[in-house]
């Protein structure tokens, strides 16, 4: 019979360069005094300056996720023996919190001191030997150790402590566990009666021998351990067979055998992953199985960063209950991201609403995962709330899908949907907020964004890296999107889109049967669709937009707008997509149908698309497709249409204003602009070839479809054009 793991059998140690030697190697002789001598007092206070040679010492730890490190600090009034002389120690105290501090009492004068944490008025000194003990059975505090010993000696006035034990760390994620046990495979002497060299921290066994075993119970006035991490100190050494952690629940004993060579030296931090209720190996052919909001909260300290971990979802969990918050994989540390495959099984997370969201590591990723790095499926998360305002890298799903430089694997998202509402700072979305090297398959969004800086998007936020390459197929994002600004300037709500905020580097994406439909709000450079581009080659293929854009009100200028894109300064191909809907600006220029600015070294080409609706650029540069074409490459615009109020002193059927040479060809318009030739160009550097369509002939585009009609779509088998409005067919089922 195979026994169930409850800690990863790959245990993490992190240690010091340290091996473990016998009694005979040390030079140590027992002190076996049992007749303390008191230490005589001294004529004063002294002081001396103590803080930590090691990375593990005292009891008030705090635990680095990333490398396995714990740092400790000083807290008031922690008791300290000081020796000056043989026999018992004398009382000192911590002045001062903190990583360093000062210990006053009374002592007397001697050329060297010895000193032991924690105080134990029956430890006394010989020789430089302190007789003492670590006790077999260990009280449990959450978050704390209680039963660890440090010592130091000094010929100033300053303690520097060296630990003397082992520190072994287990996370408790399940319900009703009454006693925790560690013992080696061998039979090693665990804990018990020692002396400790207090120059040098090493430890031998007295001449009575020691424990067998180490029993970690409950905190005090409690009959079983809460969920968390507890930690227990052991005598260090080599384990020539191994060791195994037991616990025990009221149905039985559970345990992890680990085999083999393993040694804990003083100041190592033996990290076992976690006891929990979730079954399974993590593993592809037996993945981990959670069933429960419980299961779920602890899947973090199941994960491994070595191998891959498979997750799938057994039951609908409701998370009402979840106050707080750590995102799965909120580390950003490279070499500490975990890859996660998670399958729903079609099953649905509902009520994510923590009030409190633990901060990653190397930056906040407020979401369901911090990093999602391999792949998810099938899943639903519903009525979601996150409502950080300062935090940022927020969305529903991940802060980050997929991680450039952690490896050439492409992070897949399949199949997942989620709703509600997300309000944060900067890089916030509805679905994803970072993404890099993913690909969205039958994917959506219906939430409300709403984010106070820049890089906002109902779907995504942010392609995150210079060329990182993503793709969207069959996805949509159905919420409204706002930036507010940042209270002192309105410029910083820039990059809002109603799919995509927006790149400040190189990116190469694909955009296919994909939508957006809600109203739009931001200061500029934005769009109903997507915002920015800054370069790369973007590819949106049967897309489109529906919804109102408008400017921040005391903002910049609300200039750059777009029904697809709002700002490109790449290759950009927009072939069979539309925008039906409004476009408003406050004081500025650049507001297009399709694309608001064709920014300088731009490649744009605009095929078989359309644009209808009402576009306001307050001041000047409105156009049918293209706002403002400002030194592009190249431009092209064939087979399209545009009609609607064009608002603005530039004003085209196709293009408000164009300082360079462009393309356009096939292309008709039904607007308000009556003022130059053909009323395709506003502000012209070469003459339109194409003209405004009379009422009999617009007649014939007097629907969303029937411009696609006229424009060629294909209504069998990626559009259905059979209503007022094209659809997209790949969401009729």
């Amino acid at each position: 019979m195979t026994m169930k793991k409850f800690i990863s059998a790959a245990l993490v140690v992190a240690m010091a360069a340290a091996s473990c030697a016998d009694k005979q190697d040390l030079g140590i002789t027992n002190n076996n005094d049992n007749n303390p001598v008191e230490q005589p007092a001294g004529d004063g206070s002294r002081t001396f300056s103590a803080d930590f040679a090691e990375p593990i010492a005292k009891a008030t730890p705090n635990y680095n996720e990333s490398t396995h490190a714990v740092t400790v600090l000083w807290e008031q009034n922690d008791k300290v023996g000081v020796y000056a002389a043989d026999g018992a120690p004398a009382e000192f105290t911590a002045q001062a919190p903190g990583a360093s501090t000062t210990l006053n009492g009374n002592i007397i004068e001697a050329d060297t001191y010895y000193a032991m944490y924690p105080y134990d008025a029956e430890a006394t000194i010989a020789a430089g030997q302190i007789s003492t003990a670590l006790p077999a059975t260990q009280t449990a505090t959450a978050d704390a150790f209680m039963a660890h010993l440090a010592v130091a000696s000094t010929s100033s006035s300053s303690f520097s402590f060296m630990n003397v034990c082992g520190l072994v760390r287990v996370y408790v994620g399940c319900e009703h566990v009454t006693r925790i046990e560690f013992k080696g495979n061998a039979d090693e002497t665990v804990a018990g009666a020692i002396t400790v060299n207090a120059a040098t921290a090493e430890y031998a066994l007295a001449a009575e021998g020691g424990e067998k075993v180490i029993t970690v119970t409950p905190p005090a006035d409690a009959a079983t351990f809460e969920t968390g991490a507890y930690y227990f100190s052991v005598l260090p050494q080599k384990f020539s067979q191994g060791f195994t952690v037991t616990y025990e629940t009221a149905d039985g004993f559970k345990e992890l055998r680990q085999a083999g060579n393993v040694t804990i030296p003083r100041s190592s931090l033996v990290v076992g992953k976690a006891f929990t209720d979730i079954q399974g190996e993590g593993t592809v052919d037996d993945p981990f199985v959670i069933k429960t909001v419980h299961d779920l909260c602890n899947l973090s300290a199941v994960l491994s960063t070595g191998n891959p971990n498979y997750v799938k979802l057994a039951n609908d969990i409701d998370m009402s209950g979840v106050t707080t918050w750590t995102p799965i994989n909120n580390d950003r540390t490279l070499e500490n991201i975990k890859e996660i495959h998670f399958d729903g099984k079609n099953h649905t997370i509902s009520n994510f609403k923590p009030t409190s969201v633990t901060a990653g590591i190397g930056g906040d990723q407020a979401s369901f995962f911090g990093i999602l790095y391999g792949s998810c499926s099938n899943l639903n998360i519903v009525g979601a709330n996150i409502d950080q305002p300062t935090m940022s890298t927020t969305a529903v799903l991940a802060g980050s899908v997929g991680y450039n430089g952690r490896g050439d694997l492409e992070t897949n998202i399949e199949n997942v949907h989620v709703s509600g509402s997300v309000t944060a700072n900067k890089v916030v979305a509805g679905f994803a907020a970072n993404f890099k090297n993913a690909k969205f398959k039958n994917c959506s969004a219906d939430v409300d964004v709403k984010a106070a800086d820049k890089h906002v998007g109902g779907f995504v936020a942010r392609c995150d890296d210079a060329g990182c390459t993503a793709y969207f197929e069959n996805c949509y994002a159905t919420g409204n999107v706002s930036s507010t600004g940042d209270g002192s300037s309105k410029a910083a709500s820039r990059f809002v889109g109603g799919f995509y905020g927006g790149n400040d580097k190189d990116a190469n994406m694909t955009f296919t049967n994909c939508y957006a439909t809600g109203n739009v709000e931001g200061d500029y450079q934005n769009g109903a669709f997507i915002a920015y581009l800054n370069g790369g080659t973007v590819t949106i293929t049967d897309c489109y937009a529906t919804g109102k854009v408008t400017y921040l009100a005391g903002g910049k200028s609300g200039r750059h707008i777009g029904g697809i894109v709002g700002v490109t300064k790449g290759k950009l191909n927009i072939t069979r997509c539309y925008f039906a809907g409004s476009l408003v600006s406050g004081l500025g220029e650049a507001v297009g149908g399709v694309l608001g600015l064709a920014a300088a070294n731009s490649e744009v080409t605009i095929s078989n698309s359309f644009s209808i609706g009402d576009l306001t650029a307050t001041t000047t540069d409105v156009g049918g497709m293209i706002g403002d074409n400002k030194d592009s490459k190249s431009l092209t615009i064939e087979n399209c249409y545009a009609s609607g109020t064009l608002t603005g002193a530039n004003a085209g059927g196709m293009i408000g204003k164009n300082t360079k040479a462009a393309t356009i060809k096939g292309c008709k318009h039904f607007t308000n602009v009556e003022l130059l030739v053909g009323s395709i160009i506003g502000t012209l550097t070469e003459e339109g070839t194409n003209a405004k369509l009379t009422a009999e002939e617009a007649a014939n585009y007097a629907t969303a479809s029937a411009i696609a009609t006229q424009l060629g779509w294909d209504g069998t088998t990626t559009w259905n054009l059979t209503g007022a409005t094209p659809t997209l067919k790949c969401f009729e089922n």
